[in-house]
């Protein structure tokens, strides 16, 4: 939950009535059923937005390098 933005405060290994919470977050906001257990479902989508997540860095990265590519083969080119 921390990784995704549900949890803010320090890692105890204890679910307590805070873990639940971000889980009841997580689980209402991706509109999955709302126990604040961390069963099937909700491991599947956490691992779906962890991956969309992940996916999205990867394709902003590339924006970033793709911009910056003619920046690169200037310099390079201005150093031989």
């Amino acid at each position: 939950m921390k990784d995704l933005g549900y949890y803010s405060h320090a890692v105890t290994g204890t679910f307590g009535p805070i873990t639940e919470r971000a889980v009841r977050d997580f689980q209402r906001n991706n509109r999955i059923g709302v126990d604040g257990l961390v069963g099937p479902q909700t491991t599947a989508r956490s691992l779906t937005v962890r991956s969309e997540q992940g996916k999205a860095q990867v394709r902003a990265q590339a924006r970033r390098q793709r911009h910056l590519m003619p920046f690169f083969a200037k310099a390079h080119k201005d150093k031989q």
